[in-house]
């Protein structure tokens, strides 16, 4: 669905431009890591459903909303400075990307008709590709390989969206499940690192 790939390049892109921003990058260096965490996420999809990467990158709607989710996260970091709020922010957009990340993989799963490996697979590998660009422009550890719940909560995701599915429940409901708990999974997954003192390689 159309809603989830916009929404997931916009988080994407802004978790980027945040981050980026978090390492003190100037303005348009942030946003171009963003543009690409948030491009890179459908682009990777698509590449894998054996689509091709044109659609996405001729498509004005997914360049609109990385280039506005990347100056977003760049104003955003900038504007909370050094406050303890930056990284609760970060977990957040990190968090939400990726459950809307693995939302629209498992979508377009589904209405390929793949069977439950391929929706769930397509859904993790949607759902982390963004932090992973993200990082690698950073020069960084992924997140996803870093810090043990981020895979983890793109897969449980992913298999919760598909059991909504197989329930009976709408591709909508089901898209919003998964995102919803990737999204619950990410966050819990912040906050036992910080409790145990693990958040500096999150962060």
């Amino acid at each position: 669905m159309l809603e989830f790939d916009m929404a997931a390049v916009f988080l994407a892109s802004a978790s980027g431009g945040f981050r980026s921003g978090q390492r003190m990058l100037h303005f348009t260096g942030a946003v171009i890591t963003g543009i690409l965490s948030g491009i890179f996420m459908l682009i990777a999809r698509d590449l894998l459903c054996g689509m091709g990467a044109i659609g996405i990158l001729t498509s004005g709607r997914v360049l609109g909303a990385a280039v506005a989710g990347g100056v977003l996260g760049f104003v955003l970091v900038r504007r909370l400075g050094g406050t303890a709020h930056v990284r609760k922010t970060f977990a957040c957009l990190e968090g939400t990307a990726l459950g809307l990340g693995a939302a629209a993989g498992l979508l377009r799963g589904l209405y390929m008709g793949l069977p439950v490996t391929g929706c769930v697979m397509l859904g993790v590998l949607t759902g982390i590709a963004g932090s992973v660009a993200r990082d690698v422009c950073l020069a960084e550890m992924p997140l996803t390989v870093a810090a043990d719940f981020h895979f983890m909560a793109a897969a449980i995701g992913a298999m919760f969206g598909f059991g909504l599915a197989l329930a009976g429940l709408s591709p909508l409901a089901a898209g919003l499940g998964a995102a919803a708990a990737g999204l619950l999974l990410c966050l819990f997954g912040f906050w036992r690192r910080t409790r145990t003192g693990q958040a500096d390689l999150d962060y």
